[in-house]
């Protein structure tokens, strides 16, 4: 299994073939450009225990957890395939002034934050080199602070501009 460290420069989703997929585009420390595909991550929301199943169909899976929400009423995750059949399902219960919690955050924005992503992070997985290109397909990864190389370069011209 191989690890790079690599600053996150653009990241996108999209339903590919029916399954929500993450693209992340990054640069290792050795100015490497890295491309990573993430088919695994499903985007999710919760809603209260007591709904209804019937409104919830187009979810993939419903799990019951150990969560209340503010009302102290117990919430399950629903987790779904595509994007569309999230951002539906969602749309369909905020009409009907039904609760649905953190549908609001987008599951590109859940998969870094969850991850601590907020610029530099570590991918483990196998490497697949493509020309110059360094590609991993559903690597593990994490966030880490900036440890040299052009990451820290981006940071610095980032305060240059703002202070020069």
């Amino acid at each position: 299994m191989d690890t790079l460290t690599a600053f996150l420069l653009t990241n996108s989703s999209r339903d590919n073939a029916g399954h929500f997929e993450i693209i992340l585009h990054a640069v290792t420390t050795d100015r490497l450009p890295v491309k990573i595909t993430i088919d695994t991550f499903r985007p999710l929301f919760f809603v209260n225990s007591s709904l209804s199943s019937e409104k919830t169909r187009a979810s993939s899976e419903r799990k019951p957890l150990e969560l209340t929400s503010m009302a102290h009423e117990p919430v399950d995750c629903l987790y779904f395939s595509s994007y569309r059949n999230f951002s539906d399902c969602a749309k369909q219960l905020r009409e009907e002034n039904l609760a649905c919690y953190e549908s609001d955050v987008h599951p590109m924005e859940r998969f870094l934050m969850e991850r601590f992503v907020r610029g530099t992070f570590e991918a483990r997985g196998t490497i697949i080199r493509h020309g110059q290109v360094l590609t991993m397909h559903n690597p593990v990864i994490r966030g880490c602070e900036c440890i040299g190389g052009p990451q820290c370069d981006v940071n610095r011209y980032r305060n240059q501009r703002r202070h020069g």
